[in-house]
């Protein structure tokens, strides 16, 4: 299992923390693969939970290919926010799987 909690947290083999906060190893991954999951999930879901990402909003994540990112657009899109997802070229059809509902190239649109 993963899980994290806003009042930080601890590598343990016990943890007290809400079911909701919780999820299962995916199937589709071995132990060292989830281990770094959890790395990366803990600062994405803190960072929607802070900027209160909820259905009705709108989110810009840039670096949305990347490792934190791609966790946030899923988790935002989770949430039913409107996500935008900013990347490199060759990260944009992964951000479209991610479930970002615009995508924009981050070296195209950031050129003034």
């Amino acid at each position: 299992m993963i899980g994290y909690s806003m009042e930080g947290g601890a590598y343990a083999e016990f943890i007290a923390i809400e079911a909701g906060r919780v999820a299962l190893k995916p199937k589709s991954a071995n132990h060292i693969e989830a281990a770094s999951l959890a790395l990366v999930a803990q600062p994405a879901m803190l960072m929607l939970d802070r900027a209160g990402v909820r259905k009705g909003r709108t989110v810009l994540i840039q670096g949305a290919g990347r490792a934190l990112g791609s966790v946030a657009v899923q988790v935002a899109h989770q949430r039913k926010a409107t996500v935008i997802g900013a990347s490199s070229a060759r990260s944009l059809e992964p951000v479209k799987a991610y479930r970002a509902d615009r995508v924009l190239d981050s070296v195209l649109t950031t050129r003034w």
